[in-house]
């Protein structure tokens, strides 16, 4: 499966999948597992991320590092052995805890 796209479902009528834009995705259709397929939808990633938290109903909080400070976060968490997820929720709580004690 190439890297730009994300085969979604198959069946004998018709096949989906989503491929990377540029900043987006598009949903894709072809019908009889054809090679050329047909853009159904195309959404910025603001809009997909918009649309993830709202499909939660706001359950989860949700921030995206991008940039230098993206790098120096899979950095740090490759080099101590752990996701980027988990790198942030440590940060997070250490900032909790010394915030939460009133001492600088």
């Amino acid at each position: 499966m190439p890297e730009a796209r994300f085969d979604l479902n198959a069946s004998d009528i018709n096949c989906y999948w989503f491929e990377k834009t540029n900043g987006g995705v598009s949903l894709n259709q072809s019908a009889n597992n054809s090679a050329e397929g047909e853009d159904l939808l195309t959404i910025e990633l603001e809009e997909l991320r918009n649309l993830l938290i709202w499909a939660d109903d706001e359950g989860t909080v949700t921030t995206v590092f991008n940039g230098p400070m993206a790098n120096e976060i899979k950095k740090s968490a490759q080099e101590l052995a752990i996701t980027e997820e988990m790198f942030i929720w440590h940060a997070v709580k250490l900032f909790m805890d010394v915030g939460s004690s009133g001492q600088y």
